[in-house]
């Protein structure tokens, strides 16, 4: 999946750990700080050429404003108006977002929760 390659180049970039403080799929409560990533609905793929888009939902859960802004900043740094890279067996034309860092609440326990939504345009990488 194209969400489990986004989670291994931000390890990679050094703004987290998989399973230690990035996540896939479920907002879990426990760790207190993280970033889980979503995807969400997205259009359907190109009906002539092998082109998908995909939209990945960003959110962080900190006990800190800041902490969680500044990660989800990071990502938005690192991904926005990136163009023509390879992540696993995909090739990402452009990624950009598709809004600015968003405050949705805090959670039961008082943690500040923010998303950050990214756009993926991408192909299955050549001899896949």
């Amino acid at each position: 999946m194209l969400i489990e390659k986004i989670a291994d180049l931000l390890q990679t970039l050094g703004i987290g750990t998989v399973g230690t403080n990035i996540f896939l799929m479920d907002i879990t409560t426990q760790p207190s700080n993280g970033i889980y990533l979503t995807n969400t609905p997205s259009t359907s793929p190109n009906q002539a050429i092998e082109i998908y888009e995909q939209s990945v939902d960003f959110w962080s859960r900190n006990d800190s404003v800041l902490a969680g802004y500044n990660k989800l900043k990071a990502i938005q740094d690192e991904l926005n108006k990136r163009s023509g890279y390879d992540m696993g067996d995909y090739r990402v034309y452009i990624s950009y977002s598709t809004g600015m860092i968003d405050d949705m609440g805090d959670d039961s326990q008082n943690r500040k929760i923010q998303k950050l939504s990214i756009n993926f345009i991408y192909t299955p990488a050549i001899g896949t």
